[in-house]
């Protein structure tokens, strides 16, 4: 039974050793380093590193000795891993019956003095031994006998980190055939850090969204230091250009343990913005389940987003122009030859007074009118593809007409403040745009409910900023358990057309859901 449990602790110690993968192995300083303090400090000139498989020993690191191996059964280094938590000192090998005929005292070697001390894993298996040597008999001092226990354990140490090392790297090699990566702590993602650094930028908050880690990407592309970074919170790049909605939306995502994405727009230190594809991925705590902390990995697509907002502004400036073409054949064509209709109609019937049958005027008289109604819904519908005063006199004039129009068709009680002064900053295709939206939201709202009273303001300094308020009536029996802004179901349409030119739409209800304010901003 004995030899059954020696076979079996002798089995999972060489397990042990190989986990080290120190056999075959070329020099390593810091190993060489150990053995010449041993030799040094314990006045000896023959310092060993060994790991001993069955008979087969091999020096990792040696001073004094020119063996890389040796096979020998009845070892001093096999001897000494059985004692495991003693030094084995033995004062004249030649005088000690188990070595009296060691081939270690024969020839050139001529050993006397020998200690060794076995090198303990952290699983408790002594896989080797750091041995010193002297031709004469000698004691060691118990100060020397302190000194090669530390430099035992710092061999195991050096070792201990030598395979940590050796696994991560062979975890990676997986990871890299696998095009795999796992991400299980922050120390795992520090080990990854210069991969990830070459293609994204990185960072880790705690759960109040205050940076604790950031990578050099992250660094480069805010231009904040590192320093300037680590505690502070992720506002720190914040361009304010995102709802209050849009970061509850985040928060709410986040804070239930589910993975958030979507795109950021930042700014930098220097009050540039660039735009972020973010991926934000919640750790959570093992008991608990909750969040801990927060990985974000952003993607820079600042240039994909210009170059798709370039491509919008040309498609809809090709649109504007057809629509603009349109509308002055309209009302330059057609109206007018409608216009053209209805006078000689007139002058007809002017020059065939008295000949004309009985009841024939009223019939030419509803014609007439038919051809009235046909030239104004056809002027409209003109105006509506584009108003002439929009290229002529831009977008204030352009906005006085409709409201009075819309003050008129639906008794809507219509104000206009403008501060918009026309500059070179603010292009044609943006007036375009906001006229666009504006009419677009009114139209919808006054289809949605009951309208009081519309307020459109508009400037442009220092930023181009349009705010709409609508009041609502409040009628017996009407529901106002909902907010304006949740009938406007078109809204994604034109919050993305308002994105693409560079703007933002915000929307927000009074308490009473009685009144809504929708603001359109340009930086």
């Amino acid at each position: 039974m004995d030899k059954d449990n020696h076979s079996t602790d002798d089995f999972l110690r060489n397990q042990e050793l190989a986990s080290y993968q120190v056999f075959g192995t070329e020099p390593e300083p810091e190993l060489d380093e150990i053995v010449q303090l041993a030799s040094k400090l314990c006045e000896v000139p023959i310092a060993l590193i060994s790991f001993n498989d069955r008979n087969h020993h091999w020096f990792k690191a040696r001073l004094g000795f020119d063996d890389k191996e040796i096979y020998l059964e009845n070892s001093i280094s096999s001897t000494a891993l059985q004692t495991p938590d003693e030094i084995l000192e033995i004062y004249d090998l030649s005088a000690d019956e188990r070595f009296h005929d060691h081939p270690m005292l024969k020839g050139d070697r001529n050993t006397r003095f020998c200690a060794s001390v076995p090198l303990i894993s952290k699983n408790g298996f002594a896989i080797g031994n750091l041995i010193i040597v002297d031709t004469i008999p000698k004691r060691l001092t118990e100060n020397q006998r302190v000194i090669l226990r530390i430099l035992s354990s710092q061999t195991m140490h050096h070792l201990n980190l030598r395979r940590k090392r050796l696994l991560l790297e062979a975890a990676q090699l997986k990871l890299e055939n696998q095009n795999k990566l796992l991400e299980e702590t922050a120390h795992e993602l520090n080990d990854y850090k210069t991969a990830l650094d070459s293609s994204a930028i990185v960072a880790i908050t705690d759960v109040k969204g205050n940076i604790l880690v950031v990578n050099d990407t992250f660094c480069k592309i805010s231009g904040y230091s590192r320093e300037e970074l680590i505690g502070q919170n992720q506002n720190i790049v914040s361009s304010h250009y995102h709802s209050r909605a849009f970061w509850n939306n985040m928060w709410r995502t986040i804070g239930a343990g589910k993975i958030w994405r979507d795109e950021i727009r930042n700014q930098t230190k220097s009050g540039d913005y660039y735009w972020v594809e973010t991926t934000i991925v919640p750790l959570l705590d093992e008991n608990t389940n909750k969040p801990i902390k927060y990985i974000s990995i952003r993607q820079d697509v600042t240039e994909q987003k210009n170059i798709q907002q370039a491509e919008f502004q040309s498609l809809l400036f090709a649109q504007e122009v057809d629509r603009d073409n349109f509308a002055e054949d309209l009302h330059e064509g057609l109206a007018q030859r409608l216009v053209a209709i209805r006078l000689s109609m007139q002058m007809l019937e002017s020059k065939l007074k008295g000949y004309i049958p009985p009841g024939a005027t009223s019939t030419i008289d509803f014609i007439s009118e038919q051809l009235k109604e046909a030239i104004d819904e056809t002027k409209n519908l003109a105006i509506e593809l584009m108003p002439r005063s929009m290229m002529q006199d831009g977008i204030v004039s352009s906005l006085t007409n409709y409201l009075a129009r819309i003050q008129m068709k639906y008794n809507v009680a219509c104000s206009f403040e403008s501060k918009f002064q026309t500059i070179e900053s603010t292009s044609k295709n943006t007036e375009i745009t906001l006229y666009r939206v504006i009419v677009s939201i009114i139209e919808k709202t006054i289809l949605s409910k009951v309208i009081e009273s519309i307020h459109l303001r508009i400037n442009n300094e220092p930023h181009l900023t349009v705010s709409i308020e609508i009041q609502c009536i409040p009628l017996l029996g009407h529901n106002l358990s909902k907010p304006l802004s949740s009938y406007l179901g078109f809204m994604g349409q034109l919050t993305k057309r308002i994105e693409l030119s560079g703007g933002q739409l915000i929307i927000e209800d009074s308490e009473d859901n009685l009144t809504t304010e929708i603001r359109i901003q340009f930086d």
